[in-house]
């Protein structure tokens, strides 16, 4: 039936909510499950899910849209952005990581595993007119994208869910360092993929109007996460956030343009999303520990209060 239909994925059609809708109802089931049979049944469920897309995120180039574009694709089999870092270690972090290096696989697995099916945009979107799902090579590459963000979403709810895993809130420090971490890996891997498959996207020389550090030039096969500050395209939704940047530590000017310093300018403005949004995605497994220290700064300002007037 859907190969019938001419509807793009970006258009923000009838059938874009279909993959939301059936992601909030497996969540929903898995952590029923999990909460029913516990570590019994959360482990292995995660485990099959974590290996899976381990071994999805290789196989994918043998689908068409990437044999296609052999030997460019080989890019895609490596970690071009975050959601590939995560996927290529988690099956390592689940059996042999500590507790900050699994807390990296909750919140990285469902933050950005979420926010991938909210995104109104086009997964796929290098397709361009061909983006249509009366092209099986398109079906096939949309059906793959969502299938392995929703494989980071329940493996990671699995895994807290079903008890494997404790989450500590005190502990979120960490997270914009690991992302941090993430982010070079991304960077590096352009860095040295792009002149071994002689990349067409790969910058022309190392510093200047088209380097690697000019977010203006040719750095399309190495930005797809931002490691290098928002591409061209985006400066429409974030120029009104270059101002509070910090010069030479987060940005600087070059070639007419805001750059920005490569990953490390992106590690403040992490701390503030992660102390917005920490709490809350914490608060449905370490709801106890939140309430308790809340409750006691609530005392501690009120005692604070109490004796100014005094």
């Amino acid at each position: 039936m859907f190969l019938a239909l001419p509807n793009r994925v970006s258009d923000g059609n009838i059938f874009y909510f279909i993959p939301p809708v059936l992601l909030f109802f497996s969540i929903v089931g898995v952590v029923l499950l999990s909460k029913r049979f516990g570590k019994k049944f959360a482990y292995p469920f995660a485990a099959v899910l974590i290996w899976a897309n381990f071994a999805l995120h290789f196989l994918k180039i043998f689908m068409p849209y990437y044999q296609t574009d052999y030997p460019d694709s080989l890019w895609h089999i490596g970690v071009p952005n975050v959601c590939a870092v995560y996927i290529v270690f988690a099956p390592f972090i689940f059996h042999f990581g500590n507790k900050y290096l699994k807390d990296y696989l909750f919140y990285l697995g469902v933050v950005p595993g979420i926010a991938a099916f909210l995104i109104f945009v086009s997964p796929t979107s290098t397709l361009g007119a061909r983006g249509t799902f009366d092209n099986p090579m398109y079906l096939i590459e949309v059906t793959r994208y969502y299938s392995c963000h929703a494989l980071m979403v329940l493996s990671a709810i699995a895994m807290c869910s079903g008890k494997i895993h404790e989450l500590n809130y005190h502990r979120l420090w960490a997270i914009p360092l690991w992302f941090a971490v993430a982010l070079g890996l991304t960077f590096a891997q352009g860095v040295l993929l792009g002149p071994i498959l002689k990349h067409p996207w790969f910058p022309h020389e190392w510093w200047g109007p088209d380097s690697i550090f000019n977010r203006f030039g040719a750095v399309g096969c190495m930005n797809q996460s931002f490691a290098l500050g928002p591409g061209a395209d985006k400066d429409a939704y974030f120029t009104w956030l270059y101002p509070y940047l910090i010069p030479y530590l987060m940005k600087y000017e070059a070639w007419g343009h805001t750059q920005f310093v490569p990953v490390i300018w992106s590690i403040p403005l992490m701390y503030i999303v992660t102390a917005i949004f920490g709490i809350p995605v914490s608060a449905p497994y370490d709801h106890a520990r939140i309430k308790k220290d809340f409750s006691a700064l609530g005392h501690a300002i009120g005692r604070l209060f109490h004796r100014k007037k005094a």
